[in-house]
């Protein structure tokens, strides 16, 4: 594991030791203002008999405020359906005790999330996607900015997998903010709006200094609609990443016998229809960021 001196809090950077898995496991921590860290490696055992008790093994006790990134070769896949070029792959074992042990520190697998139905096969023969990285819900939605699967000269057999983490705030009384036209068609604002117009009809007809009573309204409108938009981008990450733990219990579930087919097809349905929501929504999105410029 190799971190670059730019690396935020490198200074702190520390190998936890007494969590290692020789050859196979190795975590790093940090501290991120005041939330720790946790840097973990992962090559899974090629072999399929050995893959089970090693994910097994895992550890999942970690402060629950820690943001967890975890990386590296699994050598299983996540999804039967997409992450594998023909149904026989030997690269099923393990699945199941893996999935519980991301799912027990909370993480997704970010470049799915942006890229629900893209096919990438990043094992040696092409044949299989067993390169991951996880990040918890909490960073994700926070800081993630792109991620890719490429060739790379210094690798000879896997392709390069990389997620790209950046601040996605707005610095607040800075920069321009546009009005988004989707927050218009949602009930609870277009009523609000029309409420605050009622009350300032009245209170500019009893005001003897319309111009003040009209500028604060407009200071007053604006901000409400920043902190709703705000609130509307995270509530939607929230539902796409809560579909896609969903989808993933259910895929536990459905292999530990738990639940139907039929079950397992409609919690599939769900996933795939925030998924289309969410992309419908960012096409919407990026429609009105670069219409103007096209003008």
């Amino acid at each position: 594991m190799l971190f670059h001196a730019t690396t935020p809090d490198f200074q702190w950077l520390r190998h936890e030791s007494h969590l290692d898995v020789t050859d196979k496991y190795m975590v790093v921590s940090t501290r991120w203002r005041d939330k720790p860290v946790y840097f973990h490696n992962v090559y899974a055992p090629v072999h399929n008999t050995d893959r089970e008790s090693f994910f097994a093994s895992l550890p999942r006790t970690f402060p629950p405020v820690a943001h967890h990134i975890i990386f590296g070769d699994f050598n299983v896949t996540m999804d039967r359906e997409i992450d594998l070029l023909v149904p026989t792959s030997n690269h099923h074992r393990g699945r199941l005790e893996c999935m519980d042990w991301l799912q027990a520190l909370g993480v997704v697998d970010a470049w799915r999330i942006h890229h629900p139905f893209e096919r990438v096969y990043s094992s040696p023969k092409g044949k299989n996607r067993l390169d991951y990285i996880f990040l918890d819900v909490p960073l994700m939605e926070s800081t993630y900015h792109d991620a890719n699967y490429s060739r790379s000269t210094g690798i000879a057999e896997h392709l390069f997998h990389t997620v790209t983490l950046q601040p996605t705030h707005v610095p607040c009384g800075h920069g321009y903010w546009k009005l988004p036209k989707e927050l218009l068609v949602i009930p609870e604002v277009a009523t609000t709006i029309l409420s605050e117009a009622r009350s300032l009809l009245c209170q500019i007809q009893r005001s003897s200094n319309t111009g003040v009573v009209w500028e604060g309204w407009k200071k007053s409108t604006r901000q409400f609609l920043k902190s709703y938009h705000i609130y509307h981008m995270q509530s939607r990450k929230e539902a796409l990443a809560s579909s896609e733990r969903a989808w993933r219990n259910a895929v536990l579930q459905a292999e530990q016998g738990r639940i139907s087919i039929d079950a397992l097809t409609t919690a599939r349905v769900q996933y795939e229809t925030s998924v289309a929501a969410w992309k419908s929504f960012e096409n919407v999105r990026n429609f009105d960021f670069h219409a103007p410029k096209m003008k």
